[in-house]
């Protein structure tokens, strides 16, 4: 398998409602989620999404998210040791 770029990121539109304040720090709820229409769906083709998306589109078994995350000194992402598949179960 080979990974290709697809060009703009897949997005979600979120939607929230004001929910209150914790310590002063407003508290939202979302209420709405737009998904773009992603590709059809086709053997041996997966896309690298952010895990919101993937969770978005529970019926796709071709959104792998990035894991085993690689870090730097000050706790930055830069790269990842694996892909994901969707889980499965929740230990």
């Amino acid at each position: 398998m080979k990974l290709h770029p697809v060009g703009d990121p897949f997005r979600l539109g979120v939607d929230y409602v004001d929910a209150g304040y914790v310590d002063g720090i407003p508290l939202v709820r979302p209420i709405g989620v737009s998904r773009q229409a992603l590709p059809v769906e086709r053997e041996g083709i997966y896309y690298v999404v952010s895990t919101l998306v993937q969770n978005a589109y529970a019926d796709r078994n071709d959104l792998l998210i990035p894991a085993m995350l690689v870090r730097d000194a000050a706790g930055n992402i830069t790269g990842c040791q694996a892909l994901a598949l969707r889980a499965t179960e929740i230990l």
